[in-house]
Protein backbone atom coordinates (compact mmCIF):
# COMPACT_ATOMS: atom_id res chain seq x y z
CA UNK A 1 0.00 0.00 0.00
CA UNK A 2 1.84 3.39 -1.31
CA UNK A 3 1.39 6.76 0.04
CA UNK A 4 1.32 9.36 -2.41
CA UNK A 5 2.93 12.93 -2.12
CA UNK A 6 -0.74 14.48 -1.04
CA UNK A 7 -0.36 11.89 1.95
CA UNK A 8 -3.74 9.37 0.33
CA UNK A 9 -3.56 6.25 -0.44
CA UNK A 10 -3.18 5.71 -4.41
CA UNK A 11 -5.25 3.13 -6.19
CA UNK A 12 -3.51 0.08 -4.60
CA UNK A 13 -4.21 0.00 -1.26
CA UNK A 14 -7.34 -0.83 0.45
CA UNK A 15 -9.02 2.61 1.64
CA UNK A 16 -9.15 4.28 -1.93
CA UNK A 17 -10.23 7.80 -1.22
CA UNK A 18 -13.67 8.88 -2.40
CA UNK A 19 -12.90 12.44 -3.67
CA UNK A 20 -16.26 13.97 -3.84
CA UNK A 21 -16.92 12.72 -0.34
CA UNK A 22 -13.38 14.25 0.97
CA UNK A 23 -14.12 17.66 -1.54
CA UNK A 24 -17.90 17.36 0.56
CA UNK A 25 -16.75 16.90 4.13
CA UNK A 26 -13.79 19.39 3.65
CA UNK A 27 -16.73 22.30 3.13
CA UNK A 28 -18.81 20.84 5.40
CA UNK A 29 -15.76 20.95 8.00
CA UNK A 30 -15.37 24.98 7.33
CA UNK A 31 -15.86 27.50 10.19
CA UNK A 32 -17.33 29.93 7.44
CA UNK A 33 -20.29 30.10 5.76
CA UNK A 34 -20.05 28.56 2.16
CA UNK A 35 -23.17 28.87 -0.12
CA UNK A 36 -22.68 27.41 -3.97
CA UNK A 37 -25.19 27.76 -6.84
CA UNK A 38 -25.70 26.91 -10.10
CA UNK A 39 -26.29 29.49 -13.17
CA UNK A 40 -29.50 29.04 -12.65
CA UNK A 41 -29.63 29.99 -9.28
CA UNK A 42 -30.51 26.51 -7.50
CA UNK A 43 -28.41 26.05 -4.48
CA UNK A 44 -25.21 23.68 -4.80
CA UNK A 45 -24.23 23.64 -1.71
CA UNK A 46 -24.62 25.76 1.34
CA UNK A 47 -22.96 23.84 4.92
CA UNK A 48 -23.86 23.62 8.39
CA UNK A 49 -22.10 27.31 9.26
CA UNK A 50 -23.68 28.71 6.41
CA UNK A 51 -27.11 27.86 8.39
CA UNK A 52 -25.86 28.48 12.12
CA UNK A 53 -24.97 32.16 10.60
CA UNK A 54 -28.09 32.70 9.35
CA UNK A 55 -30.23 31.14 11.50
CA UNK A 56 -31.28 28.79 9.21
CA UNK A 57 -32.85 25.16 9.85
CA UNK A 58 -30.66 22.92 8.07
CA UNK A 59 -32.96 20.73 5.64
CA UNK A 60 -31.33 18.69 2.74
CA UNK A 61 -34.33 19.99 0.21
CA UNK A 62 -32.62 22.81 -0.28
CA UNK A 63 -30.23 21.86 -2.74
CA UNK A 64 -32.09 22.21 -6.32
CA UNK A 65 -34.31 24.83 -5.12
CA UNK A 66 -33.58 28.74 -5.83
CA UNK A 67 -31.42 30.54 -3.66
CA UNK A 68 -34.24 32.87 -3.49
CA UNK A 69 -36.82 30.11 -2.16
CA UNK A 70 -34.33 29.55 0.37
CA UNK A 71 -32.74 32.58 2.22
CA UNK A 72 -35.92 34.75 1.30
CA UNK A 73 -36.19 37.08 -1.70
CA UNK A 74 -36.04 40.03 0.46
CA UNK A 75 -32.77 38.63 2.20
CA UNK A 76 -29.76 40.40 1.91
CA UNK A 77 -27.50 37.83 0.67
CA UNK A 78 -30.09 37.40 -2.18
CA UNK A 79 -28.80 40.29 -2.76
CA UNK A 80 -25.43 39.91 -2.97
CA UNK A 81 -26.14 35.74 -4.82
CA UNK A 82 -27.73 37.86 -7.88
CA UNK A 83 -25.04 40.09 -8.97
CA UNK A 84 -23.01 36.15 -9.35
CA UNK A 85 -23.84 35.97 -12.94
CA UNK A 86 -23.87 39.61 -14.04
CA UNK A 87 -21.20 41.53 -15.61
CA UNK A 88 -20.86 43.38 -12.23
CA UNK A 89 -17.76 43.40 -10.17
CA UNK A 90 -17.44 40.99 -8.00
CA UNK A 91 -17.27 41.77 -3.84
CA UNK A 92 -14.19 40.33 -2.14
CA UNK A 93 -13.44 40.43 1.35
CA UNK A 94 -16.51 43.37 2.18
CA UNK A 95 -18.74 43.49 4.66
CA UNK A 96 -22.57 43.82 5.75
CA UNK A 97 -24.96 44.01 8.51
CA UNK A 98 -28.14 41.79 8.17
CA UNK A 99 -30.90 43.33 8.53
CA UNK A 100 -32.93 40.19 9.22
CA UNK A 101 -30.43 39.21 12.63
CA UNK A 102 -28.22 42.06 13.14
CA UNK A 103 -25.43 40.27 12.51
CA UNK A 104 -22.06 41.82 10.80
CA UNK A 105 -20.45 39.49 8.15
CA UNK A 106 -17.38 39.11 6.07
CA UNK A 107 -17.79 37.38 2.97
CA UNK A 108 -16.66 36.87 -0.66
CA UNK A 109 -18.58 36.24 -4.04
CA UNK A 110 -16.72 34.71 -6.33
CA UNK A 111 -17.11 33.23 -9.83
CA UNK A 112 -16.63 28.95 -10.00
CA UNK A 113 -15.30 28.57 -13.56
CA UNK A 114 -14.89 25.40 -15.19
CA UNK A 115 -11.20 24.46 -17.34
CA UNK A 116 -12.48 26.09 -20.28
CA UNK A 117 -13.27 29.27 -18.77
CA UNK A 118 -16.76 29.00 -18.52
CA UNK A 119 -18.56 29.85 -15.28
CA UNK A 120 -20.39 26.90 -13.62
CA UNK A 121 -21.30 28.29 -10.60
CA UNK A 122 -21.06 30.97 -7.70
CA UNK A 123 -19.69 30.45 -4.41
CA UNK A 124 -19.88 32.86 -1.41
CA UNK A 125 -18.18 32.37 1.60
CA UNK A 126 -18.99 34.72 4.82
CA UNK A 127 -17.88 34.68 8.35
CA UNK A 128 -19.64 35.81 11.28
CA UNK A 129 -17.98 39.10 12.28
CA UNK A 130 -20.38 40.34 15.16
CA UNK A 131 -17.72 39.07 17.93
CA UNK A 132 -15.24 40.71 16.25
CA UNK A 133 -17.16 43.88 16.32
CA UNK A 134 -17.75 43.71 20.34
CA UNK A 135 -14.47 43.20 21.18
CA UNK A 136 -13.19 46.13 19.44
CA UNK A 137 -16.22 48.29 21.17
CA UNK A 138 -15.24 46.53 24.59
CA UNK A 139 -11.88 47.46 23.46
CA UNK A 140 -12.69 51.27 22.50
CA UNK A 141 -14.64 51.83 25.96
CA UNK A 142 -12.12 50.06 27.92
CA UNK A 143 -9.62 52.52 26.43
CA UNK A 144 -12.02 55.59 26.25
CA UNK A 145 -11.89 55.31 30.09
CA UNK A 146 -8.35 55.24 31.16
CA UNK A 147 -6.43 58.46 31.03
CA UNK A 148 -4.15 56.27 28.96
CA UNK A 149 -6.00 55.01 26.50
CA UNK A 150 -7.37 58.49 25.75
CA UNK A 151 -3.64 59.57 25.27
CA UNK A 152 -2.38 56.68 22.99
CA UNK A 153 -5.96 57.31 20.76
CA UNK A 154 -4.49 60.99 20.33
CA UNK A 155 -0.76 59.72 19.31
CA UNK A 156 -2.40 57.54 17.55
CA UNK A 157 -4.44 60.05 15.61
CA UNK A 158 -1.14 62.65 15.87
CA UNK A 159 1.26 60.17 13.90
CA UNK A 160 -1.76 59.34 10.85
CA UNK A 161 -2.16 63.38 10.50
CA UNK A 162 1.65 64.02 10.50
CA UNK A 163 3.06 64.66 6.91
CA UNK A 164 5.88 62.33 5.70
CA UNK A 165 8.34 65.01 6.08
CA UNK A 166 8.02 66.21 9.43
CA UNK A 167 8.65 62.42 11.00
Amino acid sequence: MASTPAGRLDAKGPQMVDREAFYRNVVHSLRNGVIAIWPDGTMAVINDAAYRILDLDADPEHIDQSFHDVLGKDHDLADVLARAFTDAELPNRAELRLRSSGKAIGYTLSRILDRDGTVSGAALLFKDLTRVEQLEERERLRDASRPWGRWRRRSRTRSRTRSPASR
